[in-house]
């Protein structure tokens, strides 16, 4: 297949993109669940972030053959399965031909390593290796062990103490992200209801976050306790409550990624009940 076979098209509206991604990315929904979660809050919500860049690659035939989305100023997520290089040069070419400036990729390790080796070779940036994360996905709860204290939904007052966990947590896995948090929009999210914490003598130790939601699946993330407060079994706890909840709340499934770098928490999920889907790679681009 030649290079003009390919057509790569600019979406500004999130529901358009849907349209043409949805059918293609359900079929392997955890895999794809980056692009497909993101894709479903722009189109419930176009003010979810600030700015948004939607692409897709198509043939002649109209077959889907890439697909890509950026919220700046976070990573480029790309999606192409089975993997087509042809598609994924194409589409770095159109973006650097735009002037679309891209901080990062992410996305399961083919695609990411194919759109990073596209990009460093026609700008000359320098690549460097940022984090990799796993995919799970759990269909049903194994219970753990109950430990000291109870998970709750969190109210208005947690903000502070939120705020302060979830910016532990960034400056912990990737600090550069540290700084976009703001009481505000912790705020917000306590407001929307995806926020819970683990709660021991009237005081949040752990923190957990319902995101990215479809039809069939909900994602876990923000799961963080307190350096002081860890081997007590409050993360398996609260992570096992909301899988269990989201499970309940009808989806057939929960999904969540992690840091490959950090083992223990890979165990916990794995004990109550995640499974291996697979890796995503993120590379950053530097001059």
């Amino acid at each position: 297949m030649g290079w003009r076979s390919m057509k790569v098209e600019f979406f500004s509206n999130p529901v358009d993109f849907l349209k043409v991604v949805k059918p293609v990315l359900v079929r392997a929904e955890t895999r794809n669940s980056l692009v497909y979660g993101l894709a479903q809050t722009l189109a419930k919500d176009s003010t979810s972030y600030k700015d948004f860049e939607l692409w897709v690659i198509r043939n002649e035939g109209g077959e889907l053959l890439a697909a890509a989305l950026m919220t700046p100023p976070y990573p480029l997520v790309i999606w192409s399965d089975p993997l087509n290089d042809q598609a994924i040069g194409e589409l770095a070419a159109r973006l650097i031909e735009a002037g679309v400036k891209v901080p990062a990729v992410n996305g399961p390790e083919s695609e990411a390593e194919s759109f990073a080796r596209f990009w460093t070779l026609k700008t000359g940036q320098k690549l460097r290796d940022g984090m990799r994360m796993r995919a799970y996905e759990l269909v049903e709860v194994i219970e753990p062990p109950q430990p000291a204290g109870e998970m709750r939904q969190a109210k208005g007052t947690d903000a502070e103490v939120i705020l302060t966990l979830l910016t532990a947590m960034q400056k912990e896995a990737m600090a550069n992200d540290a700084s976009r948090l703001t009481l505000e929009k912790v705020g917000r999210a306590i407001e929307s209801g995806v926020v819970y914490v683990w709660e021991v003598d009237h005081r949040a130790v752990t923190v957990a976050m319902k995101s990215r939601g479809t039809e069939t699946s909900q994602s876990i993330s923000g799961v963080y306790t307190l350096p002081e407060e860890r081997g007590k079994g409050y993360a398996s706890a609260i992570v096992a409550g909301l899988a269990q909840m989201i499970l309940d709340d009808g989806k057939r499934m929960a999904t969540l990624f992690t840091d490959l770098s950090n083992p223990t928490s890979n165990s916990i999920y794995q004990k109550v009940g995640f499974k291996t889907v697979c890796d995503y790679q993120q590379y950053d681009f530097v001059e």
